[in-house]
């Protein structure tokens, strides 16, 4: 008697096969260009930026405060007190402008990325693929 054999039957994880499916897809989307990445890294790059200013920013008013106590306890003149106050305000109205400019900066790439993505809706839409 001749023995058969069987090939076993091998059951694939449908969640493995999907996974090696978009992972080819996502290095060929990668290298294609059909698709940005700079839109969704815009974000992190937008938190990280508003944490560095944030940070710089308190240092900034340390050092001018330590600055300012230094000045202060060595020779106590009052006239002395307003530059350092003022040097503070100067320190945290840089800070805000920092923030303000890095958002605006930002919003302006994503309107760049909104408008791209729009009129690739209306030529999808016009068939014109």
């Amino acid at each position: 008697m001749m023995e058969t054999m069987q090939n076993p039957v091998v059951i694939q994880d449908p969640i493995a096969v999907e996974n090696s499916i978009s992972n080819k897809s996502f290095v060929r989307k990668f290298f294609a260009f059909d698709e940005f990445i700079t839109a969704r890294l815009l974000k992190v790059v937008y938190i990280l930026g508003s944490v560095l200013i944030v940070l710089y920013t308190i240092v900034q008013l340390a050092t001018g405060l330590y600055v300012g106590i230094l000045a202060l306890s060595n020779n106590f003149h009052i006239e002395k007190f307003p530059g350092i106050l003022a040097n503070l305000l100067f320190f945290i109205a840089v800070g805000i402008l920092a923030l303000l400019v890095l958002r605006l900066y930002c919003e302006f790439i994503m309107v760049i990325f909104k408008i791209y993505e729009n009129l690739q809706a209306v030529r999808n839409r016009n068939g014109k693929v």
